[in-house]
């Protein structure tokens, strides 16, 4: 059967998603509202801007608003990122510059936050189980 989850506006889950092997990114759940609020900015900064570029400023909305931080999963102490070879700490500028530059970031970010069972907690314990 089919759980579809509804969350009220200011409760959207938020979760630790492993990006790779050793780094993990702290993502918030998007849902349906949050989309269409965030094109619909993407559309009127594109006006403005006098630019066909839409998707390029819906994405870099996107990852400011939904990526919260990420880290090296066995020492939080150190960003688990790296660009060029060197640590990426977070930041608003760095997760702009990722989702302006990276597509394996910008994808990742796409396609994850806009699943809810990366979120739930039980959903992803039974995957565990199941691999």
């Amino acid at each position: 059967m089919g759980d579809i989850k509804i969350f009220d506006r200011g409760d959207k889950p938020q979760a630790w998603i492993e990006f790779d092997e050793d780094t993990e990114v702290l993502l918030e759940y998007t849902e349906k509202d949050d989309l269409e609020e965030i094109r619909a900015i993407a559309n009127k900064q594109a006006k403005l801007a006098r630019t066909d570029n839409t998707e390029g400023i819906f994405n870099v909305l996107l990852g400011k608003r939904k990526v919260k931080d990420w880290r090296k999963r066995s020492d939080h102490s150190h960003p688990g990122l790296l660009v060029n070879g060197e640590p990426f700490p977070f930041s608003e500028e760095n997760v702009v510059f990722l989702m302006k530059r990276s597509l394996d970031f910008s994808s990742f970010v796409n396609e994850t936050c806009l699943r809810y069972k990366n979120f739930d907690q039980a959903e992803r314990e039974r995957e565990v189980k199941n691999s």
